[in-house]
Parts: C-alpha cells; structure tokens; sequence
C-alpha cells in the first residue's frame, strides 16, 4: 500500500485544483485570452506531468490493503462516515437545483430535446425526425447512449436529471473504490474534490447541472479511465462505447489508442475490444436508428453549424459579444475576432478546419513520440496523458465553447489522478 503522495502528485493535484478556478472564478479578472490559455496550458500540464512523473521508469501495480490492515487504518473509519455524508450534502444540492430551476426549453433545449427523443422511443416513433415545437427547426443530434438511460425517467415519470446524478455518482463510488484499495491518501483527495467540484458547479454555474445532462457525459468519461486500466478487454471495449456511442468528441484519438494497444497488448485483447465497440454501435445505432436514415450524421453536422451561428450571433447585453464564446474557456472568440472583413459563417467554418488539423495533429505528433518512447513509457499511463492532452486541445477550438463541456475535461483530469494511482514506481530504467 502506498502512502505517501509524490511531489509528482501534488503537482498534478495542485493542477486539478486550478483548473477548477480557471473554470470558474478568474474570467472576469483575467480576461478571456487569458483566462483560456492558462485554463489551457494547465489541463495540458496534468498529462505532461503523468508523463513525467512515469517517463523511463519501470512501473507495476500497487499492492492492495490486506483485510487485516483495512481495519485497523484510521482512515477506514473515517471515509465509511464521510462518505455517506457528502453523498446526502451533494443529493441535496442537486435537489435544490432541480427544485429552484425548472426545465425550461426557452432557456435551453438540450432536455427538451432528450425529451422528445425518449418520448419517440417509448411509443415506437422513429427518433431522429426533426423536431418544430420550439419555434424553429431542429434535428436531433444526439447518440443513442445521450438519451436512452433516461427512458427509465420517462416511464416512471421522474425528473431526467436524477439520472444523470446517479450516472455521476455511481461512477465516482467505483473510482473511489478502486483508489481505496491502493492508495487512502490520494483515495481522501479524490472524495474530496469530486464533491467540492460539483459544489463549485452548484455555486458558480448551476445552470450545467439545470439545463443540461451533462453528468451523464461526466460518467462516461470517468468510466473510460477506469477501463483504460482493466485487464478485461471487454470492459475496456465498453470504456470506448459508451463515449463513442454518446459523443463524437473520443474519436480522432482511436487511432492513438489503436498504436498503443497493438504495440503493447496481444492482438487478441485489441481486437476482442474492437469487436465490442463494433457490437455495441451496431446494435444501438446502425440496426436501429442509421439503417433507416444514412443522412443522421450530416444532419447532425448540419445541426452543429447551425447552432454555432446562434451562439456566435447571441450577443451579450453588457458586452456586446457572444456569450458563450467569452465564459472563459476556448479559443472561439480568437477567430469571432480576427479576420474582421470575413462573415461570420466563414469564420467558422475557418474555426472548424483549424479545429480538425490540430485534434488530428496532436494525435500524430504524440503517436510518433510514443513510436520512439514506447520502451520507456507504461503504456496505460501513456494512453491517460495522450488522451488528457488530446481532449483538452479538442474542447479548446470547439465552435462553441459551452462551459458543461468543459466540466466534463475536468472530470477527467480527476479521474486520471485516481487510476494512476494505481500504479508505483518500482525503479528507474537503465
């Protein structure tokens, strides 16, 4: 059992800890240029650091509590009060929020739009077919993993957000589980910034757990960390599917993963978990949903663009600028900017481009660094940092740069302190 964090995890801890601010507290002193490069360079740093930290080193896994040992730590009792604790205190906030900010499609139609979709689905309708009811037109665009969990709301007639919390919560209870087992400290830390992360969402931007699922997203990404570091290839085939099969934001880093995993695992765990990934898309999207409509994808490209227009020309009462291309985070309002003789529909599809190049570009330049380090770097450690890396320059020329996309990459980074964790340095490689 480990017990003592390094100053490698304290760093790492320490850029969770600012992330978080950067999130929340600092646009409005920084400014959004700023603000958005240090938000950037900081989520960066927590894969740089993971790859520092376990850079030429010979790595394995932490030994576990023996039974015995469990209970006589001091910290065994402690985390067995606190937890239910903090679970009750974080179900009441979330309630407060539900009960005080009612689902409202004027304010957003990320819900309502799940709404109607799992409305579809439960009386047999086809549910990708657009929609009228708020006043304009819309084509649903999101993956069936986005809206399906929530059709047990529907049935039993409960709050979809609900949902999404338990999606949440259940997710973080199997991180700490498994943190717990090897590591009590970082497992403390973990508890503690899963719950004042939500409380800084509860306090600054309430309207993420109001107004949209995204949770549920949080979840999923939690749960593909920890698939990174099973050993079952199903687990981690389900890692990638839940993420694939509820947005497109995973899928220019496959192929990364593909080179790790081929170079470094038998060809039997790559292609039993590539085999998942296909059987799951296959049977909850192309069979069902694609095989009737091969235009969902481009409609939901379509869609995007459209959206994209919306924000970027939704202005700002006191600033006279977007609102959302200046909450913060993301390098959007650089191109709203620039290039001042272009309309507004050319800078974004300027945006989109640069968008694609550097997301395929980052994956490249790592793989290549990987191809010439790959004997002296863990691969899992490598796929974790690789993907923190990659996510984070993906959110940051996103054409809208929402803040509940955001909580998402910080969801990560939490995670990724949690499962690295897992592993200890045994010695240094000659």
């Amino acid at each position: 059992m480990q017990k003592r964090l390094s100053g490698y995890d304290i760093s790492i801890a320490t850029a969770i800890l600012l992330e978080i601010i950067l999130l929340f507290n600092t646009k409005n002193l920084l400014g959004q240029t700023a603000n958005s490069i240090l938000y950037a360079l900081c989520s960066i740093s927590i894969g740089i650091l993971l790859l520092l930290k376990y850079y030429n080193k010979h790595v394995e896994l932490a030994s576990g509590h023996s039974s015995e040992k469990m209970r006589q730590e001091t910290y065994f009792s402690a985390v067995k009060i606190v937890v239910p604790i903090l679970i009750i205190w974080l179900i009441y906030l979330h309630y407060d929020i539900l009960s005080q900010m009612p689902i409202d499609p004027k304010k957003s139609d990320v819900i309502p739009m799940v709404q109607y979709m799992v409305q579809r689905f439960v009386h047999g309708e086809y549910v990708y077919k657009a929609i009228y009811d708020f006043g304009y037109f819309l084509s649903p665009t999101y993956m069936p993993l986005h809206w399906m969990p929530f059709t047990i709301a529907e049935i039993c007639k409960f709050d979809y957000r609900w949902v999404a919390f338990c999606l949440w919560i259940s997710a973080s209870i199997l991180l700490l589980v498994r943190t717990f087992k090897t590591n009590i400290h970082a497992c403390i830390f973990v508890l503690l910034i899963l719950s004042l992360f939500y409380y800084a969402i509860y306090r600054f931007d309430r309207n993420v757990i109001a107004y949209t699922l995204e949770l549920t997203i949080a979840a999923y990404y939690i749960l593909l960390i920890i698939s990174i570091n099973q050993t079952s290839a199903v687990y981690a085939g389900l890692g990638i599917a839940l993420c694939v099969m509820s947005r497109y934001s995973l899928v220019l880093w496959l192929p990364l993963w593909f080179l790790v995993t081929i170079l470094s695992r038998e060809k039997k765990y790559t292609l039993t978990v590539i085999a998942t990934v296909i059987v799951v898309v296959i049977s909850v999207y192309v069979i069902p949903f694609l095989s009737k409509d091969w235009h969902i994808y481009s409609n939901t490209l379509n869609q995007y663009y459209r959206a994209a227009i919306g924000e970027w020309e939704n202005l700002s009462i006191f600033t006279w600028k977007p609102y959302q291309l200046y909450a913060g985070t993301g390098f959007a309002h650089l191109f709203y900017e620039s290039l001042q003789d272009w309309e507004l529909a050319d800078k974004i599809k300027r945006l989109q481009k640069v968008h694609f190049l550097v997301s395929i570009g980052i994956t490249v330049v790592m793989g290549t660094w990987y191809w010439f380090n790959r004997k002296k770097i863990y691969p899992r450690i490598f796929l974790m940092a690789s993907f923190k890396i990659y996510f984070t320059l993906f959110l940051a020329f996103i054409q809208v740069p929402y803040i509940y996309l955001m909580i998402v990459a910080n969801f990560v980074s939490i995670a990724i302190f949690s499962e690295q964790m897992r592993y200890k340095i045994t010695a240094s490689k000659v």
